[in-house]
């Protein structure tokens, strides 16, 4: 390992203290005192373990750490010459954390080994102190380095009571899926080894979409949430964790509030992590998609094709006034898939909603959850042709004066996509509806009642 690559690990050590005390370490290793570069190498690993656990104490008050420190602390009172703690510690860390695992363990017993002989005369040997060489004491530094003094400060796994308990009170104030992954990501999971957040997920996957008890019903949306965030973080981590124990993540609650919650969730990823779960899983969220809307509109996944999907959809659209998508709906809806052959279809959907509006009332409504914020998806020629062809035959759209600022809208929109000679005439009752000197700034849209 060069220079180059030391000073790199070096900026990674996350305490300032650390890295104070490592340059101790350098300077010796630089100037050829190997043996004082492994004997403070020690001190320092030993030190910044102490660190690392009195962070988890004072940020999150961590069980574990507090009870490795509080042992520590008693066997220094009952014999404070001795060192024999200085292995205890990464004992207990061993066991109780995900500070380090079995192999930095090894590592760091390795290390001590060295430092005793650096430290202590050998009789044996005629009272002579043992030196390593260069490389010896290159190769410590180096895996000392990986092993602990350059990773984040990691958490034991109690901290996953302390993640779900924080979650809990956040979510009052984190409103989106992008505002909790920023949050969770920079307070938590970016300083967690794989191993724990899979943990993580494990035991949110039972909360979210299993139990039902005050707490659970408080908390499913930001746990669903939490589901979804670790599973874009690790998708082939996860798939293999739900394929290694379908029994488990196939055991899930048959109550329909709980059901939408897992459709939702698996209505984010591809069609096969619906397949990982068992055969009578895969029933029950097939029947709940019949029944209710909302599973509906989200269970893509359980039909053959989207095109299949998008069949039941419209289907649903025509038989059932009471079909309602808002705009958070669509558009989810519209990242279902990514192709174009997709995207054309889903306006298609948004079209026929639009158009198949059984009041003025219901029509209003729509125009204000859907045609309007959706209003840049009909972005070529011919989405619009389609779009206005509908509205044209949808006569109770047309000649709706409440109706007449939206359609301007919309006109606004298209002549800045459409050639210029388009001929707006075509659509005679769209065109009077809409014709006029001057058309309103299309930047007030989402300002409309």
């Amino acid at each position: 390992m060069d220079k180059f690559d030391i000073e790199s690990l070096q900026e990674n050590i996350h305490f300032k203290e650390t890295k104070l005390y490592f340059q101790e370490v350098m300077m010796a290793y630089q100037i050829g005192a190997y043996r004082s570069a492994v004997v403070t190498l020690w001190s320092v690993t030993v030190c910044d373990i102490v660190l690392r656990l009195q962070h988890l104490i004072d940020l999150y008050n961590d069980p574990n750490a507090v009870q490795i420190l509080q042992k520590i602390k008693d066997e220094q009172n009952k014999n404070s010459k001795s060192s024999a703690w200085e292995l205890q510690i990464l004992e207990e860390v061993l066991i109780q954390t995900q500070l380090i695992n079995h192999a930095d363990f090894e590592n760091l017993k390795y290390l001590q080994k060295q430092r005793h002989l650096c430290a202590h005369p050998i009789l044996s040997d005629g009272l002579q102190l043992y030196k390593p060489n260069k490389e010896t004491t290159r190769a410590l530094i180096r895996n000392t380095l990986e092993s602990v003094l350059s990773k984040p400060p990691f958490y034991t796994d109690k901290t996953i009571l302390t993640i779900l308990e924080d979650l809990s009170e956040a979510q009052n104030f984190l409103t989106t899926r992008d505002q909790i992954k920023r949050y969770i990501e920079d307070r938590y999971l970016n300083r967690l080894p794989l191993e724990v957040e899979l943990k993580l997920f494990r035991l949110l996957w039972k909360l979210a979409f299993r139990l039902d008890n005050d707490d659970c019903r408080k908390n499913r949306l930001i746990n669903c949430q939490m589901l979804i965030i670790l599973t874009e973080r690790h998708s082939s981590e996860i798939y293999n964790l739900i394929s290694d124990d379908k029994e488990y993540y196939s055991n899930i609650s048959n109550l329909i509030n709980k059901i939408r919650y897992i459709i939702i969730y698996l209505s984010k990823f591809k069609k096969n992590l619906f397949c990982l779960l068992s055969q009578g899983a895969q029933t029950i969220i097939r029947e709940i998609c019949k029944k209710d809307d909302e599973c509906l509109l989200y269970g893509w996944f359980v039909h053959d094709s989207l095109t299949d999907y998008y069949n039941t959809v419209l289907n649903c659209m025509n038989t059932n006034l009471s079909f309602f998508i808002e705009e958070y709906d669509w558009k989810n809806v519209f990242n279902f898939s990514d192709n174009i052959e997709w995207e054309m279809q889903v306006n298609q959907l948004i079209t026929f909603y639009y158009c198949s509006a059984s009041s003025n009332d219901i029509a209003l409504e729509r125009s204000n959850s859907t045609i309007l914020p959706c209003f840049d998806k009909f972005n070529n020629q011919e989405k619009i042709e389609f779009l206005l062809t509908n509205i044209e035959l949808s006569y109770q759209l047309c000649n709706k004066e409440n109706l007449k600022r939206s359609h301007q809208f919309l006109r606004k929109h298209f002549e800045k996509i459409l050639p210029k000679e388009f001929d707006f005439t075509v659509y005679p009752q769209f065109n009077a509806q809409t014709l006029q000197e001057t058309f309103p700034d299309i930047s007030q849209l989402n300002k409309l009642d």
